[in-house]
């Protein structure tokens, strides 16, 4: 038996270890011992180190395992060998317990795998990102889901399998759903829940926040409302959002792609904004404290973006609009003319 050689050698691997107790769990009493009195005649085992007292050692251990009457029955057997003068029958005596043990360490093992198998289903699997933190994750199914920052999403094994496919939600994301017709894919998160097939879209659903919006980029989704009960069906290029105060639903239909999407390509869009608007951005953006006496009209505004992963290409965007000079000191920006 080749699992038994790798077995008492210690380079059994997990999977030949289950075959081995598969094995043992087959054979006799009178199989097993046969087994092992011809690796004990091949060489395979050594017995340098039998003595007495391991043997002494090894019946304590598994007594602690056994029940009394298989206790009788080994101790019986153990006494009869150690009787014996020659020292191949006490080894014999060792390998009868030894398979005994062997048998109980597998059912150990089993059940602790199983138990641990049990425990996981039970939790949740959860993905988080910080402040000033993305991150692409993969589920299951292959849906990816890029993650903006302060965002979170869990699911649990139990309710992500090949026939449901659930998830919370709590933040920014941009969701590419893997399309299974017959399994949709749907998003819990406060106030709303999104049911999918398989499409691409940004769900912005922040807890905290009195709105959250979803746009849809390709497919068909059904954006719900759990306080009214209604939904809304949107199409390609369609913007759905939802006020958490009444749970009314509001659906644009022209929307511009780029700004909802801008913060997957790294840029942050402006439209129309003001110095103070862009100064605003690029503080909650860069986690920065921008000081400044300047104070352009209002008229000048600027429509445009600049990076959101770039600060000094940021500042210089703005230096050449207003015509000022930006300085980075530690973690505050200086603005002057």
């Amino acid at each position: 038996m080749n699992e038994l050689n790798k077995y008492l050698s210690d380079t059994i691997s997990p999977s030949e270890l289950e075959t081995l107790r598969a094995k043992v769990d087959a054979m006799s009493d009178a199989d097993l011992e046969e087994e092992l009195q011809s690796l004990w005649d091949d060489g395979v085992i050594s017995t340098d180190n039998v003595s007495a007292d391991l043997l002494s050692s090894m019946k304590a251990k598994i007594f602690s395992l056994i029940g009394e009457e298989e206790e009788s029955r080994i101790a019986e057997i153990t006494r009869r060998r150690l009787r014996m003068r020659h020292i191949r029958h006490a080894v014999r005596a060792v390998l009868s317990v030894a398979a005994v043990l062997l048998i109980a360490f597998l059912a150990f093992v089993s059940y602790h795998f199983y138990d641990q198998n049990v425990q996981l289903a039970d939790q949740n699997i959860i993905f988080s990102t910080a402040a000033e933190e993305r991150a692409t994750i993969t589920l299951p199914d292959g849906t990816s889901v890029i993650l903006n920052e302060n965002s979170r999403l869990s699911y649990s094994p139990k309710t992500y399998t090949n026939n449901i496919r659930n998830v919370d939600f709590d933040g920014e994301g941009f969701f590419s759903v893997k399309k299974k017709t017959q399994c949709p894919f749907t998003i819990y998160a406060k106030g709303l829940n999104i049911i999918d097939m398989g499409t691409k879209f940004n769900l912005c659903a922040r807890e905290k926040k009195p709105d959250a919006f979803l746009y849809l980029e390709e497919g068909a989704v059904e954006f719900l409302s759990t306080a009214t009960g209604k939904y809304e069906d949107l199409l390609p290029g369609e913007k759905a959002i939802l006020n958490r105060k009444d749970g009314s639903i509001t659906v644009i239909k022209k929307v511009d792609s780029d700004q909802e999407n801008a913060w997957i390509n790294h840029q942050i869009v402006l439209q129309d904004c003001s110095f103070n608007d862009i100064i605003r951005h690029i503080e909650k953006t860069y986690g920065m404290k921008v000081v400044t006496s300047y104070c352009p009209k209002a008229t000048d505004t600027f429509t445009g973006t600049m990076p959101s992963d770039d600060l000094d290409e940021a500042l210089t965007i703005v230096e050449m609009i207003y015509h000022v000079k930006a300085n980075v000191k530690g973690r505050k920006i200086y603005i002057a003319q």
